[in-house]
Parts: structure tokens; C-alpha cells; sequence
């Protein structure tokens, strides 16, 4: 296979709970490192340098950008384009973005789209590609095929042609999205089926026309939106309001349940979506007790569990089959074969205006990070990192005034005009309607205790006047 041959199209969007409170909807699961080899994101990142040396096109929505800027920087992958979503809707318009995007020279590439938030196993990974760009070059559209292992709820089902095969692939006659349980159990019993890894390789052309046939509303509105696009630093914006006229709809819906076209290459790599808890306690090594244990976890007398602790010690005693998740902000206790409870308690959580279901107490910023350390109604502690050669914006607050504290590092810091240097240790008050900015102008990262006190203490309370981000204006 010629490695230039294709463009990866790698979806990082989503909702987002389904492994609450390990991702949020502002931190969803493509950023999370689950399995102890780098986000999922980073995963995908390097698996699809396995095999192409194109830069790839990330869609994620907007809330998400910095942290898919980040690891698409410190992957070392130089041109990779980052698409946002305006508004979630679905990975059918986020791939009919991704061709509006690879086709805007003229150009008509093989797409190779990927999840990403799955495992896979390389090797077969690779393997399997060389099979799947062949059809695709020959104008089929390719999915991957993952052998079940029995009659599971949350895949997607294949139903593969018995009387005919495509050589070293197979014709599919069907998609059956996530059945019940006793739909589930007959697909397995007939035979000659698979799950659906939702993994594609096509031409970037073959996607526009199957949209166009088949879901038209969805090419109206990505077209329009994708006209009125604009650059902003790393990312690229598409027009919001027609994008939010586009069909919230997925790949499989779409369009592949209609192709006439689709033939499907088996995938034995070990996959996993880690859609649940219990997917992702299968994808971890066990203890003597079949425990799967991230963190600081102490167990006894505890069985075939789900444990994992981030910010402080969990212990468990005589607990059997359970999913037990403690964060900095929330703990989550559910049966380990309840797969949908998570994504239950984010829903309930958002409707009732909790900000745990949208975000962690760590934040990803385009200048660093910060963490919250504490949060009251008349006062928010945050520990904030600011990366070498990096600033935040120009910009004052009408309803809290600031006092910062120099952990480590040296601190710039620009005061109602007046530039002032701040050593580990140092300290400065920011009066509330102050216009500041803090820099980090060395070469070593700058962390500072930040006190927020006042009426109001909420990150829509400020006010941009300059920023390197992109970000500049009122509340931007």
C-alpha cells in the first residue's frame, strides 16, 4: 500500500457520557488516556501515521478544540487540519465536512475515516488496510469487520452476503444498529454476521454522492456551512446556523444502510469501542481477582470489579461485579453490566444545571491548563499552568476581583498598563475591573495559585480585550 495514497479522517466529537464522570461533554472519551498508552486520540493519531503520511483532518466540536490542538501538537504531525462543529450533529455531516474539506482543491482522496476513541491492534490494523484501500480504489465503499463475541447490545450488526464475496472481502446486505437483547442473540444464531467497527476507507467523491442520494438535507446544509467557513488560528469554523439545519444522523443511518456498493473486510485486532465500563474493565489487566484496577485502589475480599480512583485513595470490601469511578468532582457506583447508567446520570445531571456533566475540574487552555481546587459561592481556588513562551489574554472582570500567588516559575504580569515581574512566592492583587494579563516569557512552565472572590464567579465573566487565540471580545 502507498502510504500517500490516503487522507485520515479521524471523528473526535461526541457526547461524551457514556463514561461519566470520566469524560464530560466538554472532555469527552477521545481525550481520555483509559488504557495507559496516551489519549485514545493520540492512539489514533499514530495509527493512522502507521499507514499514511498525509496529515489528517480532525472534526471535534468547539468546546473541545484546545485539547484536540494539543495532541495533534504533541503527536509531531505537522498540517493536520482541525474541522469544528458548531453544534453536534452526528457523524454523517461531521464526515461530509471532513470531503467538502479534502475535496476544496479539486483534489478527490481516499478517505480513511476512524473513530477516535477505540483500541485496536496495530499490526491487524495494517494489515487489514492494505485490504480495504485496494476495494476502495476500485470505487467500493469499505467497512471493517469485527467477529462477535456474542450477542452484544451496543454494536452495530453487519449481515454479510452468503452466496457471494468480494475476494478477500464481503458484500453487506445490511446494518443493524444496536439491537435489543433478543435481536442481538438471532443475528448471532444466523450466521454470517459481524459488528460494524466504524471504520471506513472510501473515495472522498463516492461520500459526496452517496450524501447527495440519500441524504440530501445533510449536503444542503454542510455545503452552505462549509461556503461560509472562516480560519481562526489552528481550526477551522464552519458558518453555525446552516450547519445547525443539518440532520443529526449517523454514518451507518445515512448512508451505508442504503449503499449498493459496500463491501466489508474483516478486522481481527483485537477491537473495542470501550463504549462501557465493563468494555473498558476487558480492555485492562486484572488482578489475582479479576478486579480491574486504575489508581490508588485497595481492595479485599472484592471480586470481578471496575475500580478506578484519580484524586485519592478508594478502598472496597466484599464487592462483587460492580463499576466503581471516583474523580476529583464525582464518585459513580453502578453494576458492572448496566452499561447505559452512566450516560443516564450525565443526562440527568445536565438537565438539572450541574456543571459536573460538562466538565472536569482540569481544563485545557490554548496558553496551559488549570485545575480548580476549590469552589464556593464567594470564592474559587485554581492552581493555573501557563506553558513556556505562552500568555493569556488582555482582559478585566465586572463582578470578581483576583489574587495570584507564584508557585513556581516567573510571572509577567501587565496591571492597568503597568508591567510588573513576579518571583516563586510573590503575590499580587487584581482589583475586579482591572485590565491584567499574565505571561509566562521563560522557558520553564509557570504555575500560580489564582483566588477568585466576588458576586459572580463564572468563566463567561470576562471580558477579552486582546488575544493571541482568536478569542478576543466581550465573553468570547
Amino acid at each position: 500500500m502507498t502510504k500517500e495514497q490516503l487522507l485520515p479522517v479521524i471523528l473526535a466529537g461526541g457526547g461524551g457520557t457514556r463514561l461519566w464522570p470520566l469524560s464530560r461533554t466538554r472532555h469527552g472519551k477521545p481525550f481520555l488516556d483509559l488504557t495507559g498508552d496516551g489519549s485514545l486520540l493520540m492512539q489514533t493519531l499514530q495509527r493512522a501515521a502507521l499507514v499514511t503520511d498525509t496529515a489528517p483532518i480532525i472534526v471535534c466540536g468547539e468546546e473541545e478544540r484546545f485539547l484536540a490542538a494539543e495532541e495533534l501538537r504533541s503527536s509531531e504531525i505537522s498540517g493536520g487540519r482541525i474541522l469544528l462543529e458548531a453544534v453536534q450533529r452526528n457523524t454523517a455531516p461531521a464526515l461530509t465536512l471532513a470531503a467538502l474539506e479534502a475535496t476544496r482543491d479539486g483534489a478527490d482522496p481516499l478517505l480513511l475515516v476512524l473513530p477516535s476513541d477505540h483500541i485496536i491492534d496495530n499490526v491487524a490494523f495494517v494489515e487489514a488496510l492494505a485490504v480495504a484501500a485496494l476495494h476502495a480504489g476500485q470505487g467500493q465503499i469499505v467497512t471493517m469487520a469485527v467477529t462477535p463475541e456474542g450477542p452484544q447490545t451496543g454494536y452495530g450488526y453487519l449481515q454479510l452476503r452468503k452466496s457471494q464475496s468480494a475476494g478477500d472481502a464481503s458484500f453487506v446486505d445490511g446494518f443493524i444498529e444496536k439491537p435489543g437483547d433478543a435481536a442481538a442473540k438471532a443475528l448471532i444464531k444466523s450466521g454470517n454476521v459481524a459488528w460494524n467497527a466504524g471504520i471506513f476507507v472510501l473515495r472522498a467523491s463516492s461520500w459526496l454522492s452517496e450524501v447527495e442520494q440519500h441524504a440530501p438535507d445533510i449536503i444542503s446544509a454542510c455545503r452552505s456551512a462549509f461556503d461560509k467557513r472562516s480560519a481562526d488560528a489552528d481550526f477551522i469554523r464552519v458558518d453555525a446556523a446552516a450547519f445547525a439545519k443539518s440532520p443529526n444522523i449517523s454514518i451507518d443511518y445515512a448512508v451505508m444502510e442504503h449503499a449498493t456498493n459496500l463491501v466489508a473486510v474483516p478486522l481481527h485486532a483485537n477491537w473495542s469501542d470501550l463504549g462501557t465500563f465493563d468494555a473498558l474493565a476487558h480492555a485492562l489487566p486484572k488482578d489475582e481477582h479479576d478486579n480491574a484496577i486504575v489508581g490508588d485502589v485497595v481492595t479485599h475480599d472484592s471480586r470481578r470489579n471496575f475500580l478506578h480512583a484519580e484524586s485519592r485513595l478508594l478502598t472496597v470490601a466484599g464487592l462483587s461485579d460492580m463499576v466503581v469511578v471516583e474523580t476529583a468532582d464525582a464518585v459513580f457506583v453502578a453494576p458492572r453490566n448496566s452499561a447505559n447508567l452512566a450516560g443516564g446520570v450525565a443526562k440527568a445531571l445536565s438537565q438539572s444545571g450541574r456543571s459536573e456533566a460538562a466538565q472536569h475540574t482540569r481544563v485545557q487552555r490554548p496558553w496551559g491548563r488549570y485545575v480548580i481546587l476549590a469552589e464556593r459561592k464567594d470564592h474559587v481556588i485554581k492552581r493555573i499552568t501557563v506553558n513556556p513562551g505562552r500568555s493569556l489574554s488582555l482582559q478585566r472582570h465586572k463582578h470578581r476581583s483576583e489574587h495570584w500567588l507564584v508557585q513556581s516559575g516567573v510571572a509577567t504580569i501587565e496591571l492597568d498598563g503597568v508591567m510588573k515581574t513576579l518571583a516563586i512566592g510573590q503575590s499580587i492583587d487584581i482589583p475586579k475591573g482591572a485590565v491584567h494579563a499574565l505571561s509566562n516569557e521563560s522557558d520553564k512552565p509557570l504555575v500560580i495559585i489564582e483566588v477568585q472572590m466576588g458576586e459572580h464567579l463564572s468563566e463567561d465573566d470576562i471580558e477579552r480585550l486582546e488575544d493571541r487565540y482568536g478569542r478576543a471580545g466581550p465573553n468570547a
